[in-house]
């Protein structure tokens, strides 16, 4: 008699494996025997399954104490079951295991064999990413392992044996919401549950914590909670986080929402104006009623009182002159003024602003000009010099301080030529600028200066700013880390069925012209989806059967509690913002 055992998880298919095994060797005239061993447990419990083999009829029961053969659908299992535990000496024992682990990770004299089914099933298409279908692949390296197993037999039982479609078994399929079908068959449906609740048996329960039961080993998916990058922020050419602020502003923190809109864009009253905002043109909203205003949710912020704080680091000695005081300059000033920086911009005209001071009071009024840079010196702590003759006996005085020159071609005449010993620098190119003077070089369509684009002026700004700190740190500039790039929202995981159209009341104002103030700005943050974006909605909190996601520390997101989390899925089903994944985190 050959005894196999199969150690796995629910949900992997063990059970199903055990039943096709004993299926194909009944096909070649042997007596089988094919049973599970689990009680209550859920998916990503470890399961047992077994096969008994033999030529004549079989006639003992139980488990198998001493297989001859191992089978193990999951190598995490290793770590909390000892999957050889009374095997045979020379017992074989094939291991589901990835390529880049251990082959041999059992002590003992066995004979182990190593396959990456997942690998396999994933080239063949069984399953998805997060739950590959395992079972089949692993029967089909048994039978090149073994030897004695006919692969006609196996795919004829896998054929007869398997329950579902393999391509079916992630996501779940969407939920149906039946028509109501009156009080009549109402009453009766509730009347035919009542009898059948009276009928069952006493349920039994725990009384006290069940903290200590660590079932989070039973995973082998885990919810990935992370924020993502929002279709509108995706086409912003700043990178604006439009959900993230707009957020804040639904809270009513509207000072740190300003903040995290300035860190991201520093002339909001300007781009509010002028910028042709294809954000709103990717706004999921639409798909409900109509888009989110951002370009007037910005103006709305640009315009508000200029008290609002940022955060910097201390000054440092490194001093940087920027010559042109137009959007790309202005932008790159208050960028490395942020970082610790000793900025002066210099301006030959009378009047700050380069090229957007040249624009007609009906696009851009002087007093709203004069808002958004006096906020910006006063946020990155710069210091702005108008009417300064431009020559090249002053870039040589500059030079011979020791300070970094940047060239805006934003902010000066179309005349000024590039001066000796100027370095080219295109903000967007994926090259260090050198140099003690650095010019600025622009794609075709950003010159001359289009006021349109000024989202791309800004963008370029913060791009140069970045590298200009790299020319600082050979003297001891310490860059910041870069930003670690979000991943774009998957926006067929936007749920837009389960938001409501905007009231009248919302609708009647978007018809309305002229500034808006808070009430409205307000109205207008609370529609926005939050897409990618965690506002803690809460739903995966309230869907949750393990009670194994919960707010985190700093109130603004949720956080899983891995000790518990079985890897279920329902937080991911019911996020209606695409925030929480399932993903495989073993690999």
């Amino acid at each position: 008699m050959v005894g196999i055992r199969f150690h796995g998880r629910g949900g992997q298919g063990a059970v199903v494996a055990s039943k096709i095994m004993a299926h194909a060797y009944f096909r070649q005239g042997l007596y089988v025997q094919a049973f599970p061993s689990f009680g209550m447990e859920r998916k990503g419990a470890a399961v047992s399954a077994f096969v008994r083999l033999d030529s004549a009829p079989i006639v003992e029961r139980g488990d198998i104490k001493n297989p001859d053969i191992v089978i193990v659908l999951d190598s995490s299992l290793l770590r909390k079951v000892d999957v050889a535990h009374g095997a045979k000496p020379d017992a074989l024992i094939l291991l589901n295991c990835r390529e880049n682990e251990n082959q041999n990770p059992i002590k003992g004299s066995f004979r182990v064999a190593g396959v990456d089914a997942v690998k396999i099933a994933l080239q063949h298409g069984l399953g998805s990413k997060t739950a590959p279908i395992i079972n089949t692949v692993i029967l089909g390296a048994y039978a090149r392992v073994s030897g004695d197993l006919e692969l006609s037999n196996l795919l004829e039982a896998i054929e007869k044996g398997v329950p579902v479609s393999p391509k079916k078994t992630w996501p779940p399929p969407k939920r149906h919401i039946m028509p109501y079908s009156g009080y009549q068959e109402k009453l009766m449906q509730t009347k035919i549950i009542i009898k059948s609740l009276s009928e069952l048996p006493t349920a039994p329960f725990t009384i006290g914590t069940m903290a200590w039961n660590q079932t989070g080993d039973w995973r082998y998916v885990t919810p990935l909670v992370a924020d993502k990058l929002a279709p509108c922020s995706q086409n912003c050419p700043a990178g604006i986080p439009i959900p993230r602020y707009l957020g804040g502003l639904n809270r009513g923190d509207i000072a740190g929402a300003l903040a995290l809109l300035l860190s991201h864009n520093p002339l909001p009253g300007l781009t509010g104006r002028l910028c042709y905002h294809p954000c709103q043109s990717k706004c999921v909203r639409k798909k409900i009623d109509r888009t989110i205003s951002i370009q007037q949710m910005e103006l709305f912020m640009g315009d508000l009182a200029t008290d609002v704080t940022i955060e910097k680091s201390e000054k440092t000695d490194h001093r940087v002159t920027v010559i042109g005081s137009g959007p790309l300059g202005l932008s790159c000033a208050f960028y490395l003024g942020c970082q610790g920086c000793r900025v002066s911009v210099l301006d030959s005209s009378g009047r700050a602003g380069g090229a957007l001071a040249g624009l007609s009071p009906g696009k851009i009024e002087p007093e709203v000009l004069s808002h958004e840079i006096n906020r910006l010196i006063r946020l990155a702590d710069i210091r702005i010099e108008t009417g300064v003759a431009i020559d090249s006996e002053t870039l040589r005085e500059l030079q011979a301080k020791g300070e970094l020159l940047i060239l805006d071609p934003t902010g000066l005449p179309e005349d000024f030529g590039t001066p000796a010993g100027a370095a080219a620098c295109d903000p967007f190119a994926d090259e260090p600028c050198t140099g003690g003077i650095i010019s600025v070089k622009l794609p075709k369509n950003m010159m001359p200066f289009k006021a349109p684009m000024i989202a791309h002026y800004i963008a370029a700004g913060r791009l140069l700013a970045r590298k200009a700190a790299e020319c600082l740190r050979p003297a001891g500039f310490e860059q910041p880390a870069p930003d670690r790039p979000l991943q774009a929202v998957d926006v067929e995981n936007i749920k837009v069925e389960r938001f409501q159209v905007s009231g009248p009341a919302a609708e009647a104002e978007s018809k309305q012209e002229g500034t808006w103030d808070r009430g409205r700005a307000l109205q207008e943050a609370a529609r926005c989806l939050s897409c990618g974006t965690c506002n803690l909605c809460l739903q995966c909190v309230s869907f949750c059967p393990d009670s194994s996601i919960k707010p985190d520390g700093d109130n603004i997101a949720v956080a899983v509690d891995m000790d518990h989390c079985k890897g279920c899925g329902i937080c991911a089903y019911e996020c209606p913002r695409g925030v929480i994944t399932m993903e495989d985190m073993s690999v």
